[in-house]
């Protein structure tokens, strides 16, 4: 991992709350802090919100950023939780705010449904954000960290056929 990106916060360790529960409400403490509270978010000059329909009692965005969806043929698709995610909310904020450095591939792309998506993707971290132009804002759809060769392949395809 590479040390250049000075601006990038360290990631919450879990390992120091004693549960699940209490490691969420960590993290929900900074996702309102990064989110809820204090400054507008901006990208590109446009805001960034979020989803803050509520579900289980936090935004919909929250638990995008701290779950993924895990498919089966017995259940269909469930939500999970993803420690990974998790640990590395306390990024998402710095990584639209430091768009232009050069360690964050900031590109856009056509998805297959034709939604147009800007990727933030701090490749040498394994660790993307997802954003979608809304009516003159950018909505934060999600953010991972990149865990396996497929999904570094599929970022990789969406960079080398991004809109240019």
């Amino acid at each position: 991992m590479s040390t250049t990106a000075r601006w990038l916060p360290p990631i919450i360790d879990n390992s120091e709350y004693a549960d699940w529960d209490k490691f969420l409400e960590e993290v929900y403490r900074i996702f309102k802090r990064d989110f809820l509270e204090g400054d507008t978010l901006s990208y590109r000059s446009a805001p960034v919100i979020i989803n803050s329909e509520l579900e289980r009692g936090k935004e919909k965005t929250f638990w995008h950023l701290t779950h993924r969806t895990e498919k089966g043929k017995r259940w269909g698709r469930r939500k999970i939780r993803d420690v990974r995610r998790a640990e590395r909310l306390p990024w998402i904020r710095p990584i639209i705010t430091n768009h232009a450095d050069k360690d964050i591939l900031d590109f856009d792309y056509f998805e297959g449904q034709g939604i147009l998506r800007t990727y933030l993707w701090l490749r040498n971290w394994d660790f993307v954000v997802i954003l979608e132009s809304l009516n003159g804002c950018y909505l934060l759809i999600t953010a991972y960290s990149v865990d396996y060769a497929g999904q570094k392949e599929g970022l990789e395809k969406k960079y080398d056929d991004r809109v240019i």
